[in-house]
């Protein structure tokens, strides 16, 4: 076991180390799980988030915007599971380590950290911190078919939500993507283009492709009748506000409508509305 594998089991953790903890390679995650098991841990969960961050300036300013953007989306994140559960950072990508939980378990906590991590880069000013360029998401559980931990791992890294925020897209499927993007006429690329400036102008983001399914979160707030009359599209659910996204987010009536139905409040999205109507007739 290296001296890094070591230090992340035999020590109480930092200040910034109840946030996460730090490994140097894979190989010391997978040492680090090899010693839980070996303790006697039964199941858990891994659940791996990506985030890529373009950073301007040279070091050591460029340095510390990374470290405070890797602060500001992993400190309400690390809230959203319990203490016991241990976080591990490999240069941008965290493992958060959910002890006693199973393949399902797994999945629920992904859903709950990527509408929570959403909801983050939307809120984003970019005033100390920077929205990462890309960002993505997977889960896999202990015991699994894997041939070995580092399988787990390898499997934990498979992308099963993936964004760019810059670009407001959303891959769920980056092959299907690619050929949804090229179907695209060159009056839709215009109208994108028009709603990306109005979404500028209204301060909301835009998502020019939606997700092809709703979480189970949702679904028990927006049933698929209130979504097709109000023509929305619910993607997400964080402290209390649900973020849905319009094909005409200035529609006051529907905004209450919506929220009476829910009793949360609802953070508007912009999207295209062939865009809408697509994802809402795949809903079942």
């Amino acid at each position: 076991m290296s001296d890094e594998a070591t230090s992340l089991l035999s020590h109480e953790p930092t200040l910034c180390e109840q946030i996460y903890r730090t490994a140097q390679t894979l190989h010391d995650i997978e040492v680090a799980l090899h010693a839980h098991v070996a303790a006697g841990v039964p199941q858990f969960a891994l659940v791996a988030i990506t985030l890529h961050f373009v950073v301007e300036g040279t070091p050591p300013s460029s340095e510390q915007v990374l470290t405070q953007s890797i602060q500001y989306y992993l400190e309400v994140l690390r809230r959203l599971v319990r203490k016991t559960d241990v976080v591990y950072r490999l240069d941008n990508t965290f493992y958060f380590l959910l002890f006693g939980a199973n393949e399902d378990g797994g999945h629920i906590v992904q859903t709950r950290l990527w509408d929570a991590l959403l909801w983050r880069v939307h809120n984003n000013s970019e005033g100390d911190s920077v929205r990462p360029r890309v960002m993505g998401i997977g889960h896999a559980a202990y015991p699994a078919p894997y041939a070995s931990l580092h399988d787990l791992l390898i499997a934990a890294n498979e992308v099963c939500n993936s964004v760019e925020p810059e670009k407001s897209k959303v891959l769920a499927s980056p092959c299907k993507d690619k050929e949804r993007e090229q179907e695209k006429t060159v009056v839709e690329q215009e109208q994108e283009e028009d709603l990306t400036a109005l979404a500028r102008r209204l301060g909301l983001p835009y998502l020019s492709l939606l997700p092809r399914k709703k979480t189970e979160q949702v679904q028990r707030l927006v049933t698929l009748q209130l979504a097709h009359e109000l023509q929305c599209y619910p993607l997400g659910r964080e402290r209390g506000i649900l973020t849905v996204a319009f094909s005409n987010p200035q529609d006051n009536s529907t905004l209450e409508r919506l929220q009476q139905a829910t009793g949360l409040r609802i953070f508007p999205v912009l999207t295209h509305p062939v865009e809408l109507q697509t994802a809402l007739s795949l809903l079942v």
